[in-house]
């Protein structure tokens, strides 16, 4: 999700604007405050870290603070022009496939002009685990030593995304592949019967 803030603030009027994109992404970013526009840009993905930065494109220094999910991201004075980057990590928690997990993202600035502060909440969905249904069949059901003996079958994907499955026969990997969400491929590998 990508949530836009734009918040004017002239020296006595606070004006809000909020656009709203969805994506499937969950890092959370913080692109840009001004001294007299706060601009909060939350992007969320899967990623626990959070790499960000706060430029000051006002004509005054300001000190400005950022907190992510309550926990301050940044706290300082910024010069006109000048940017400064912060860093957060948080992990998005035990959840539940489908289940809207928020993030309070605050960011505000103060000057000799006043002091904004806006806050939004970022909802970072929760994706299902991982899936895979294995089947496996012999051929032939027995065999002397040295008779060839295919071991195959198929692999389905269960989960929600594409995924990627690896198959291994007596610890030797014989298939690894991304399957898309609910679709299935087929693995084989022949041995030498030894008995």
């Amino acid at each position: 999700m990508v949530v836009t803030v734009l918040s004017a603030m002239p020296c006595g009027s606070w004006v809000k604007l909020v656009a709203i994109e969805n994506t499937d992404t969950a890092v959370l970013k913080i692109h840009t405050i001004h001294h007299t526009t706060i601009g909060l840009r939350s992007h969320v993905s899967r990623s626990s870290t959070s790499a960000n930065s706060i430029t000051n494109t006002g004509a005054q220094a300001g000190t400005f603070t950022v907190t992510v999910g309550g926990v301050q991201a940044f706290n300082g004075t910024i010069q006109p022009g000048q940017s400064q980057s912060y860093s957060r990590t948080t992990t998005l928690g035990n959840c539940t496939a489908g289940q809207s997990v928020p993030f309070a993202v605050v960011a505000s600035v103060s000057n000799s002009c006043g002091n904004a502060e806006d806050t939004e909440t970022v909802n970072v969905a929760c994706n299902a685990a991982p899936c895979v249904t294995l089947t496996a069949d012999r051929v032939p059901t027995s065999a002397c030593p040295g008779d060839q003996v295919t071991v195959s079958g198929t692999v389905q994907n269960c989960s929600t995304v594409a995924e990627t499955i690896v198959v291994t026969v007596n610890n030797e990997q014989v298939f690894s592949q991304s399957v898309a969400a609910g679709q299935s491929a087929n693995w084989t590998k022949s041995n030498s019967a030894s008995c």
